[in-house]
């Protein structure tokens, strides 16, 4: 206890002398218990600084990481979407091939021009391509799109007939739809 006191009045003693304007001392007080109250008031200011800070970085940090995500996702987006646009101009070409093998009666170039068809199919398809098979299926108005329409009671109602052009879709979007005749009872 005497020392707690002896502290005080040492940092009294310090705290306490200073000169005014004409050259007198004055004797200022400056408790131990002020003291601490200014030191815990400024250390209160620096934890709520500290905190509204750290708060600030983790939004900072949260606000990157969604930044990155959403724009590799717009990427892969974009990505895709040139690929579709892509296979979509290649697709009369590929009906052209598939026209061509129709036509040809010479079995060494039926065979070649078969071979470059297939190739290209298997590059497409493991880029994601998909035709869609339609002969014999259920007219579906969200792949199919009806060209004719024939009476046909051999058959159940609205089946497709006939595919006049394949339909494809790309990554399981629709590409284009498949151009069909379909029954009718």
């Amino acid at each position: 206890m005497k020392e707690r006191n002896n502290e005080e009045k040492e940092l009294n003693l310090e705290n306490s002398k200073s000169k005014s304007a004409d050259g007198e001392e004055v004797v200022e007080t400056v408790s131990v218990e002020e003291e601490c109250v200014d030191i815990n008031s400024e250390l209160n200011k620096l934890t709520t600084e500290n905190e509204r800070l750290q708060n600030q970085y983790l939004r900072a940090v949260a606000d990157y990481t969604n930044l990155k995500k959403r724009t590799e996702k717009e990427r892969r987006e974009l990505l895709t979407s040139a690929n579709a646009n892509l296979i979509g101009k290649i697709l009369p070409v590929i009906d052209n091939f598939e026209r061509a093998l129709q036509t040809i009666s010479d079995p060494e170039v039926t065979k070649g021009v078969n071979m470059i068809y297939k190739q290209l199919i298997d590059i497409l398809s493991v880029e994601g391509l998909e035709k869609i098979e339609a002969e014999g299926e259920q007219f579906d108005p969200h792949i199919h799109e009806a060209l004719m329409q024939e009476q046909n009671s051999e058959v159940a109602d609205n089946t497709v007939l006939q595919v006049f052009e394949p339909g494809y879709r790309f990554n399981n979007k629709l590409l284009r739809a498949a151009k069909v005749k379909v029954s009718s009872n």
